[in-house]
């Protein structure tokens, strides 16, 4: 079971439940998670990492190519096609620190920006198989278990 934190907003009475800890889709997905959860300083903020990430890793194989590369023979075509190419790896490879990141702050991100909306927090660390679970418990019982807020 993974564990929700329960908000109730405080004019409108809706229930919402934010999972805790890791975000599989936050990860998985990166730029469109935060797109869609409209979590616009979050993407900017992946946007900004990606880009500064990427920069150093093709600057730093850049390098090593010129350095390395004109010893080896090969034309000024294929020496390019060759950098083409492990820019293209190395900035795959510099998202992952990235989408790391996403996913361990993403669920946070997301409870904060419900709370900014005007929920309140009614339960920390409540069990639940699945987020309209923990929503329709929350919905219909009085005393919601876990570490009230």
């Amino acid at each position: 079971m993974k564990a929700y934190t329960l908000l109730r907003h405080k004019t409108l009475g809706d229930h919402e439940a934010v999972p805790e800890g890791w975000s599989w889709n936050a990860f998985l997905m990166g730029h469109l998670w935060a797109l869609w959860h409209h979590l616009w300083f979050f993407f900017l903020g992946l946007s900004l990492a990606s880009w500064l990430f990427g920069l150093a890793a093709t600057g730093l194989c850049n390098i090593v190519i010129q350095r390395y590369g004109t010893n080896t023979g090969m034309d000024d075509f294929a020496l390019a096609i060759l950098a083409l190419k492990v820019d293209l790896a190395t900035s795959t490879l510099a998202l992952i620190p990235v989408l790391i990141l996403a996913g361990i702050f993403g669920n946070r991100m997301l409870l904060r920006k419900r709370i900014q909306q005007g929920y309140d927090i009614v339960s920390r660390n409540m069990p639940a198989r699945s987020r309209t679970a923990a929503i329709l418990f929350a919905a219909t019982h009085k005393e919601i278990p876990g570490n009230a807020a």
